[in-house]
C-alpha cells in the first residue's frame, strides 16, 4: 500500500496534521513501540539553500521526529553524506540546513561516525560497510527528497539508502559498477539489506532537470509513503512520466522479482492519474539519450562533464570525489584529462557548489 497525499507548503501546522493522518492511515503507529530505536535517514546530500529542493526540508523532518517521540520512541538522524565522514562535516550540515532545530525537540542529531563490515547478501554486492546508526536501529525511516539524477534519471526512495555507505566509500561502489544497470542493482542491494523500514517522500517541492543537485526546484505538493520503497519509485516514475526503461532503479527491481505486480500496488489519497505530471524535466543525459536513439547513435553519442572556468572557484571537490580520478586541474582550470576513465556517474556535478559543471554530448567513436 501506498499513500499519496496533498500538502502544498513547508508550513508546520500543516506538516503536523499530514503526517499525522499518514501515521494512522499507513498504521505506521502500530510499527513503533515505546522505547524502540527509530532512525530517520533524510537526504542530506550537501550545504544548500533549502528553496533548491536538494536536501530533505527540515521542518518535513522535525514534524516526523515529533511524531516518533510522542509514540515514546528514541529518535535519531542520521545520514553520511559524500566527502569525508566526521563529526566536524556532520555538525557543520546540521547547522546549515536547520537541523539544530529539530534537536530542540528532543530528537537526536547523529555524530556517531563509525561503520562495520557486514555480509547483504545481495545479487552484486556481498560484503559492505554499513554506518552504525542504521546497524543499530530497530526501524529506519527513510527520508527521501523526490529529484532526477544525472546518472539513474531519478532518485527517490532506493537510491537515498546510499546514504547509509560511509561518505568516502561511496567512491568504490561507483567505480565497481559503472554500468547504470549493475549501479541500479548495487542501490537496490544495499536498500534490500534494511529491512525494517517506512518510507516517506518529501515531494513538497521536487527537483527537476539536471538533478541531483543541478537541477532546479518543482512544486509538487505531496507527500508519499509506504513500508515498500520499491513501491513508491514505481509510482513516482509514473508520476513524473518518466519512462520505465529509463528509471533504472525500477526496470530492474522489477527483472530482479522484488517489486511483483505493479500495476496492481493499492493506492491510498490522491488518485494517481489525476496528479500525474506531464512536463517534469529530466536530466541533459536523458533527453540527448533519446536524441540519440532517433539517429540510431546512441553506440556514439555519450555523455561527458563540462567545466565552466569562469563559475568555478578552484575548491577541488570535482577532483577529490571523482571515483576514477579523471579530472585534474590543469593551468587553473578543472578539464577532463581522460575521457576514457569517465564512467558518467556526474558525481563532479553531484558536489560542485557553484554549479560550475554541465553535461555535454559528445560523439565518440572507438578505434579498432
Amino acid at each position: 500500500m501506498v499513500g499519496i497525499y496533498k500538502c502544498e507548503v513547508y508550513d508546520e501546522k500543516l506538516l503536523d496534521i499530514v503526517i499525522q493522518e499518514i501515521f494512522d492511515k499507513l498504521r505506521i503507529n502500530e510499527k513503533i513501540v515505546k522505547g524502540m530505536n527509530i532512525v530517520l535517514k533524510p537526504n542530506l546530500l550537501a550545504i544548500r539553500d533549502e528553496s533548491t529542493a536538494t536536501t530533505t526540508h527540515h521542518l518535513f523532518v522535525k514534524c516526523i521526529a515529533k511524531r516518533v517521540i510522542s509514540l515514546g520512541a528514541k529518535c535519531t538522524i542520521c545520514d553520511s553524506p559524500p566527502g569525508k565522514y566526521n563529526k566536524k562535516n556532520l555538525l557543520k550540515l546540521y547547522e546549515k540546513l536547520g537541523y539544530l532545530e529539530i534537536e530542540k525537540i528532543g530528537a537526536i542529531l547523529n555524530l556517531d561516525t563509525t561503520s562495520k563490515l557486514v555480509n547483504i547478501n545481495g545479487k552484486l554486492i556481498k560484503n559492505i560497510e554499513i554506518i552504525s546508526p542504521i546497524l543499530n536501529a530497530d526501524l529506519v525511516v527513510n527520508l527521501p527528497k523526490l529529484k532526477t539524477h544525472a546518472m539513474m534519471n531519478l532518485t527517490c526512495s532506493v537510491k537515498n539508502l546510499f546514504g547509509i555507505i560511509p561518505g568516502e566509500r561511496k567512491a568504490e561502489i561507483h567505480s565497481l559498477y559503472s554500468n547504470y544497470d549493475s549501479f541500479s542493482n548495487a542501490m537496490i542491494d544495499i536498500s534490500n539489506f534494511v529491512k525494517n523500514q517506512i518510507t516517506i517522500v518529501d515531494a513538497i517541492y521536487s527537483m527537476e532537470g539536471n538533478g541531483p543537485n543541478s537541477g532546479s526546484p518543482r512544486h509538487t505538493g505531496l507527500i508519499i509513503a509506504s513500508s515498500n520503497q520499491f513501491e513508491i519509485d514505481y509510482l513516482v516514475t509514473k508520476l513524473i512520466n518518466l519512462k520505465l526503461e529509463d528509471s533504472y532503479i525500477v526496470k530492474n527491481s522489477i527483472e530482479r522479482g522484488i517489486l511483483t505486480n505493479p500495476s496492481s500496488i493499492e493506492i491510498v489519497g490522491e488518485k494517481l492519474e489525476d496528479i500525474i505530471i506531464k512536463d517534469f524535466k529530466f536530466p541533459d543525459t536523458l533527453s540527448k539519450k533519446k536524441f540519440a536513439r532517433v539517429f540510431n547513435l546512441t553506440k556514439f553519442v555519450k555523455p561527458y562533464p563540462i567545466f565552466d572556468s569562469n563559475k568555478c572557484i578552484r575548491c577541488k571537490l570535482c577532483i577529490d570525489r571523482c571515483p576514477v580520478n579523471a579530472l585534474k586541474l590543469i593551468n587553473n582550470k578543472v578539464v577532463l584529462k581522460d575521457k576514457s576513465k569517465c564512467i558518467r556517474c556526474f558525481c563532479c556535478s553531484e558536489h560542485c557548489p557553484v554549479y560550475a559543471v554541465d553535461i555535454k554530448h559528445i560523439l565518440t567513436f572507438k578505434r579498432k
